[in-house]
């Protein structure tokens, strides 16, 4: 009988002293300008997951958690813990640019409750009026480039050409609080000619640009 019973004892003192494995993760923090640290409101962060398969066929990334940003740019994700290939954080909003990034799963693990600000490129915008004053200016051509990519509603990134007679303006989304260079090459008849242009422009306004040749 003493036996039993402390067999009994042993058994329920060795329950009560399992560990507990918490499966509860977290991702949290917040979304910031990347170059005056300034929070971003409404922005939407979404974690995928891709998991691992059983099958050996890799399955499609999906949405495990997601957040809206506060007023003061504050993100908060949680999560179960499952056995995951990769993680990936998209970020996205009407007052940035779209950015993602991998999470390794080990870290997160380890970490379980990481705190992690995501710095983002805000948008501000660049208005560029481009204006040929040459009396005979049917073939000039001049192309605008930028040091940063460009993301105009004049046309594609990679083909910001114009031809003739031009006297049009156009905007480009350029990130705020950054110096930006636009480059300019004009080709009148045989010649060619290279201007610089910079310009740095707080989130969300419109800077202007005249460029006559």
């Amino acid at each position: 009988m003493v036996f039993i019973f402390s067999s009994i004892c042993l058994l329920l003192l060795s329950t009560s002293c399992k560990k507990t494995v918490d499966k509860g993760l977290s991702f949290s923090g917040k979304v910031v300008n990347e170059f005056t640290d300034a929070p971003q409101a409404d922005v939407t962060v979404k974690l995928y997951a891709q998991e691992n398969s059983t099958s050996g066929v890799v399955g499609r990334a999906k949405v495990i958690a997601e957040s809206v940003t506060d007023a003061e740019g504050n993100f908060n994700l949680s999560f179960e813990r499952t056995q995951v290939l990769d993680y990936e954080v998209q970020v996205n909003g009407t007052s940035i640019f779209y950015k993602e990034f991998k999470l390794i799963p080990d870290e997160m693990y380890e970490a379980k409750d990481l705190k992690q600000n995501i710095p983002v490129l805000v948008v501000s915008y660049a208005q560029i009026h481009l204006k040929n004053i040459d009396e005979s200016s049917s073939t000039d051509k001049i192309n605008v480039g930028s040091d940063v990519e460009l993301s105009c509603d004049c046309c594609p990134k990679s083909a910001q050409q114009f031809v003739g007679k031009i006297d049009s303006t156009y905007t480009c989304k350029i990130p705020a609080g950054k110096l930006v260079t636009f480059n300019t090459t004009v080709q009148d008849g045989g010649a060619l000619k290279s201007e610089s242009y910079t310009m740095t422009c707080d989130e969300g306004s419109t800077c202007i640009l005249e460029i006559e040749y």
